[in-house]
């Protein structure tokens, strides 16, 4: 058997003390547990070095350690390993690396390539559905609106559709019913929905795409540019609003939309879910304020059927500040009677706040009352369905804050925008 052998390379010209000390920091010994005759903080001073860094400094710039041994040979191609300071060296001695640099680099650009042709042959973009504007005629006049609001807050400069994350959809401010809505509007066509499942080998993608981040140094520009193409050109998982196929641009379907807005010949059912959504939303809203109250005054609170009930007598009386101002002084009277009878039963005082509004609603109906207002807490912002309507329909309003849900309702359906009722 071969006996193992190492050498040091010169690269430049040396002195004598330059010489040595190269010779000192490679100088094996066999026999000790460190591999190393000298260590490299006793060779300070040959040079004049105050720093161990310099040392390694000075050995990578003038020489480096190789041997006979098949362990500094690449695995792939033989090419010779050279090692220029001794954690370099420790590694070759653990068969580490096994293959160089070169070999390294094309085996992993082999590999990105046959990930990359399998990607791209194994996940390709869903096909939109085509959308007409007699498609468009299908849609109601809420699902309009919506429509018109989502797609003029993007940039609707480029045909392709237009994707919407999850947290942008905002379209009410009531999470069931925006659900409601986009389903209507997908069942019809005019927005389509990519989910991560759509896509037949979304784990092959996230591998893909992983091993090129990861390996990003060592690619070839073909490789990257491949990757980097593919992906530009695959749709993300969201909601896309879909351009009308006979329509030259969003801007000119944009304007259209708008002009069937504003000139809507509103039904019974437009109304009844007009209707509907309206007090809806206000009523969610009504439980943010009765929650606030909740927390303020600590009382308990059934949250029933027969609260949803006189919630939305509330709401549709009264404006949301009117509204808040109620819900805040009964859940103070509630918790002054807690206090005063503490005695009684946990199944009775989780229903005296409810009782205590309906008491207070029938007491300002039979007195004809005007009740005061509070401020609504910052927190509570309107939807971009509010908004929108709140401008171009009610009255160029700021929101629905001044107005009761009848005067909304009242108000918008003899809106000049609605041209007449069948």
């Amino acid at each position: 058997m071969t006996e193992t052998k190492y050498y040091i390379c010169y690269e430049n010209a040396l002195k004598q003390d330059e010489a040595e000390l190269l010779h000192k920091y490679w100088q094996l010994d066999q026999s000790s547990e460190n591999i190393y005759r000298h260590k490299v903080q006793d060779l300070i001073g040959i040079l004049n070095f105050d720093k161990e860094s310099y040392i390694t400094k000075f050995v990578k710039g003038n020489c480096f350690i190789s041997s006979n041994s098949q362990i500094f040979n690449c695995t792939s191609c033989q090419i010779k390993f050279n090692a220029n300071c001794r954690t370099e060296f420790n590694s070759l001695i653990k068969r580490l690396p096994t293959v160089c640099d070169n070999c390294k680099k094309e085996e992993i650009n082999l590999i990105a390539l046959e990930k990359i042709n399998i990607l791209e042959s194994s996940i390709q973009n869903p096909i939109f559905p085509e959308f007409s504007y007699e498609d468009l005629q299908s849609l109601n006049y809420v699902e309009k609106i919506i429509l018109f609001v989502m797609i003029s807050e993007m940039n609707v400069s480029e045909n392709e559709p237009i994707n919407f994350s999850e947290g942008e959809l905002n379209l009410t401010g009531v999470t069931d019913i925006d659900k409601d809505i986009l389903s209507s509007l997908f069942n019809k066509k005019a927005i389509y929905v990519i989910k991560d499942e759509d896509y037949n080998n979304l784990p092959l993608l996230i591998e893909t795409t992983e091993y090129i981040y990861k390996n990003k140094k060592h690619l070839n520009s073909d490789n990257i540019n491949s990757v980097n193409s593919f992906l530009s050109a695959l749709y993300e998982p969201g909601v896309y609003f879909l351009k009308p196929t006979d329509s030259p641009s969003f801007e000119d379907f944009l304007d259209k939309l708008f002009e069937d807005i504003n000139n809507y010949f509103i039904t019974k059912k437009d109304i009844e879910i007009l209707s509907d959504l309206i007090i809806s939303i206000l009523l969610y809203q009504s439980y943010y304020l009765v929650n606030e109250a909740k927390q303020e005054h600590k009382i308990p609170i059934d949250m029933n059927m027969k609260l949803d009930i006189v919630l939305t007598s509330l709401v549709k009386k009264y404006p949301m500040p009117v509204v808040f101002n109620i819900l805040n002084y009964q859940a103070k009277n509630v918790a002054a009677k807690l206090y005063s009878n503490t005695a009684m039963p946990s199944y009775i005082q989780n229903k005296l706040y409810c009782k205590y509004i309906e008491e207070s609603i029938n007491y300002l109906n039979k007195n004809n009352k005007i009740p005061y207002q509070k401020k609504l807490p910052d927190y509570m912002t309107g939807s971009k369905f509010e908004y929108f309507s709140s401008h171009y329909i009610l009255g160029d309003l700021i929101s629905w804050s001044s107005l009761s849900g009848d005067e909304i309702i009242e108000r918008w359906i003899h809106s000049d925008t609605i041209k007449k009722i069948q």
